[in-house]
């Protein structure tokens, strides 16, 4: 898994499919796992969150030369939930167990 973190946008490549890598980013969310967020809009390509403290925005596209996705989330704040969250979708695609933390 390959980051790049900016201020409140991180880009990273997971080895789950796109739909794999949403699904993931949905189950994070409604686990609660002590996010307090709740999904907010979804499509084929992203999902929204809201959060107490602002809107999480999960994009995904296939990744490179079609393997895996390369995902993007977007913050208006810092959200501590992002590294959790990243770990999660990465997890999705590993073949290890997936557990929202």
């Amino acid at each position: 898994m390959l980051t790049h973190r900016g201020a409140m946008t991180n880009h990273t490549t997971v080895a789950a499919s796109p739909a794999e890598a949403l699904a993931a980013a949905r189950e994070f969310f409604e686990a609660g796992a002590g996010t307090r967020a709740w999904v907010e809009d979804e499509s084929d390509t992203h999902i929204s969150a809201a959060t107490f403290r602002g809107n999480i925005a999960v994009a995904v596209r296939p990744g490179p030369e079609g393997a895996g996705s390369a995902v993007r989330v977007t913050t208006l704040r810092e959200e501590g939930i992002v590294p959790r969250l990243l770990a999660h979708m990465a997890a999705a695609g590993s073949g290890r167990e997936m557990a929202a933390s």
